[in-house]
C-alpha cells in the first residue's frame, strides 16, 4: 500500500517498526536516570543534566536534581548547554521521559547528524518514530515522522512536507483523526 510515494520520500520511509534504527546508546542503562553523569561531553562542549517535569499543565523546567520533580509526575532528563539569559538551551546526546508510573513514553538523541525521537505506548510498544537531518550534499533536510501500528506496520507518516494514511495522500486534520480514532479503539 505505499508503493505509490514519491521517490524521495520511498528512499528514507521505514515500513515496519523492526526496521526502526537502534538507539545510539546502550538503552537499558539509560533507563536508569539516577545513574546518568552530571556531566557529559558532546562535539568538544560540556552538557549538564537536567531534569523536568509536568503535571496537568504545569511544567517545571531546568531542575538540576530529580529530587525537584513532584511525585507523581510525569518527568524528563537530558543534557543541556546554557547559551545566552532568555534563549532556549541547546541539547546534544540522550533524551529521556518517563510516565509518573515511571513507564517509558519517549527518547530522543540529537547529535551532530541530526535529531532521532523513539515514543511508546504504555505497553512498550514503538508507535512513533521521527528523524530529521540536513543533507549538505543535497542541500536540503531529509527526515520523516512515522507511525506503526500495534502490529508495527508503518500506518501514518509526515514526509516531503506531505501527510499519508496507509499509503494514500491526505491532510494532517485527517491524518490525526485517523491515528486518535486507531488508538483509541487498540490501547
Amino acid at each position: 500500500m505505499w508503493s505509490g510515494l514519491p521517490a524521495d520520500v520511498k528512499e528514507v520511509v521505514i515500513l515496519i517498526s523492526l526496521g526502526v534504527p537502534s538507539y545510539p546508546e546502550d538503552a537499558d542503562s539509560m533507563l536508569q536516570v539516577r545513574r546518568w553523569p552530571k556531566t557529559r561531553i558532546f562535539d568538544g562542549k560540556t552538557y549538564t543534566l537536567e531534569f523536568s517535569g509536568s503535571h496537568s499543565d504545569v511544567v517545571k523546567l531546568g531542575a538540576t536534581d530529580l529530587a525537584e520533580i513532584p511525585a507523581g509526575w510525569n518527568y524528563g532528563a537530558s543534557y543541556v548547554r546554557h547559551i545566552e539569559n532568555g534563549k532556549p538551551p541547546w541539547r546534544r546526546g540522550p533524551s529521556y521521559y518517563w510516565r509518573s508510573d515511571s513507564t517509558l513514553e519517549e527518547r530522543s538523541y540529537v547529535d551532530s547528524s541530526g535529531t532521532r525521537t523513539w515514543a511508546y505506548d504504555s505497553t512498550g510498544a514503538l508507535y512513533h518514530f521521527d528523524f530529521g537531518r540536513y543533507d549538505r550534499k543535497l542541500h536540503r533536510s531529509i527526515g520523516a515522522d512515522e507511525y506503526f501500528s500495534r502490529t508495527g506496520e508503518l500506518i501514518a507518516l509526515i514526509a516531503g512536507g506531505k501527510k499519508y494514511w496507509r499509503g494514500q495522500e491526505t491532510n494532517a486534520d485527517e491524518m490525526f483523526r485517523r491515528l486518535r480514532e486507531y488508538w483509541s479503539y487498540h490501547l
